[in-house]
This record gives C-alpha cells, sequence and structure tokens, in this order.
C-alpha cells in the first residue's frame, strides 16, 4: 500500500507530537508526516525524538492556525510532493477553564481563532482538494468538554461544541465524495497545557473583580474534579492509538471517545435528550 500524506497541526508538545512520531515511525512505514506548529523554534524535541525518520517520513514545517497565511505554502508543498494530502489532524487548540468574569476579550478571541476559526479556514482550502482527488480524512481534536457544557469551561467548551458542529455539519456532505471527517473525543489528557490552567486558576483568584462566594465555589469545583483526575486522566499515547484507530478504520466513525470511561460519560449525554443527566452529572462536583 502506498504511504498516505498527513498534515497534523499543534506538533510542539502533547498530543500533536506524540502522533507525529507515533505515525511517522511504525515498522513498515504507511504515512509521510507533515508535523506543522505556530512557533518552529520549538521544534528540537520533536526533531531529537523522530530520530533517522526526520525528513524520510516526517517533516517539520510552520503553520499557525491563526495565519492564513502561513497554510498554502504547507498544502502546496504536500500536494507538489506526495501527489495527494489524504488526512489531516486538526489537533492545535489552547485550554480555558477560569471564571468568565477574570477573561479578556483578547483572550475569549484567541481561544476561538485557535480553536474554531483557525481549523475551519485551513478546512476551507484543503476540502477542495479532497473532494477533487475523491478521498480524504479530516481528523478534530475535540473533548469531552465538546460535546459537555462542562462548569467553568464556558469559552473552551463553546469553542469545542463550535468545532463539532462544523464538522458534523460537513460529514454528510463530504461523504457523497469519499473523504471523511471524525471527531476524536478525550477527556483529560496529561500534557504540558495543565501548566496553563493552573496559570489562569492563579489569575482568576487574584482578581478584583470576582467575590469571595464565587471564588470558593470555583476552587471548591476544581478540588472535586482534581480529585477524580487519576482515576480517568490518559497519557498522550493513548489519544494517539484511537487516531491511528480512526484513520485506519475501513468505515470510519464520526465520533471516537477515547476510553471506557468517556464511552459511559457520552452515552448518558446523547440518550437523554432534556439534557438533565448532564446538569445532574456537573452539580455533583458542587455538593460537598
Amino acid at each position: 500500500m502506498a504511504t498516505r500524506s498527513v498534515l497534523i497541526t499543534g506538533c510542539s508538545s502533547g498530543i500533536g507530537l506524540t502522533t507525529a512520531l507515533h505515525l511517522a515511525t511504525l515498522p513498515e512505514p504507511k504515512f509521510k508526516v507533515y508535523a506543522t506548529m505556530r512557533n518552529i523554534s520549538k521544534k528540537a524535541d520533536l526533531e531529537i525524538k523522530s530520530g533517522d525518520a526526520l525528513n524520510k517520513t516526517l517533516f517539520i514545517r510552520e503553520l499557525d492556525v491563526c495565519k492564513v497565511s502561513t497554510f498554502e505554502p504547507v498544502v502546496d508543498e504536500i500536494v507538489k510532493v506526495e501527489g495527494t494530502i489524504d488526512i489531516v489532524i486538526h489537533n492545535a487548540g489552547i485550554p480555558c477553564i477560569t471564571l468568565l468574569e477574570s477573561l479578556s476579550e483578547a483572550a475569549i478571541r484567541s481561544v476561538f481563532d485557535t480553536n474554531v476559526i483557525g481549523p475551519i479556514l485551513l478546512s476551507q482550502l484543503i476540502i477542495p482538494i479532497m473532494q477533487k482527488q475523491k478521498s480524504g480524512h479530516l481528523i478534530a481534536i475535540s473533548s469531552q468538554a465538546g460535546y459537555i457544557g462542562m462548569p467553568y469551561h464556558d469559552i473552551y467548551s463553546a469553542s469545542k461544541f463550535g468545532m463539532e458542529g462544523f464538522a458534523e455539519c460537513q460529514a454528510a456532505v463530504l461523504g457523497l465524495d469519499n473523504v471523511h471527517f471524525s471527531i476524536i473525543e478525550p477527556g483529560p489528557v496529561l500534557t504540558d497545557l495543565s501548566k496553563k490552567v493552573a496559570a489562569e486558576y492563579r489569575i482568576a483568584i487574584a482578581s478584583d473583580k470576582i467575590d469571595d462566594a464565587t471564588k470558593k465555589r470555583f476552587t471548591g469545583y476544581l478540588t472535586s474534579i482534581t480529585a477524580r483526575f487519576h482515576e480517568v486522566v490518559q497519557p498522550a499515547e493513548d489519544i494517539t492509538n484511537v487516531i491511528l484507530k480512526a484513520i485506519t478504520d475501513e468505515k470510519p466513525h464520526m465520533r471516537y471517545q477515547t476510553s471506557k470511561y468517556q464511552e459511559s460519560i457520552a452515552t448518558q449525554k446523547f440518550v437523554d435528550i432534556t439534557g438533565d443527566s448532564t446538569l445532574n452529572l456537573m452539580e455533583k462536583h458542587f455538593k460537598s
């Protein structure tokens, strides 16, 4: 089987880096991976870990999902060199778990630019290519917060809900041209993004815009979910394995949860049309 070309965004760390390495270093080469990142100066870790795969089955390129001008050079190179662009993994994203009152307009727009608008604009460039070649697979790395509105994830959830809506709208139409659009839905993952979440928490607690009762409720909620963190958290490798399954399935699903626990949460959400079970699940974290 010929190798398939893969474009992945957000590969300087976390799920993006792990997935790029895994796909590019399979014992029998199946993929040519174009691992992209916003800040190319952060490529050292990926370069070192890629070993002999570098510039053979793994190519590191600059692509900022918030700068459309960086899209075409990479996409054009893949099509020119590989002949097709087979798989696109929308992985780049930023978390936002904090009190809404502590967020600036710029911070809110940054989340949406990275998590929704950028991937949509990149898809807008790539989808016509895939439709013309009558093949292709787009993957969006979403979240449990992409189908459940979790407390204090307001902006993050809104952005992931938006990307899931876009993918779901596109999936049926693209299927007519043998192009698939799948959504990967992890829960908490062990990545460096947890440091950003911790920084957002400190800013929120220090803000003089927020009263003590609200801060106490916020702190109590985070304490509750943190207590269960070790039970449900997954390494990035787990997510990579689900991505690999999605892109190698003969008939890819639209949604993939990344663990039995995530499947159980999704089942509650999608079976209960009233939404009451989701609220009850979230409210448990506020009870002492």
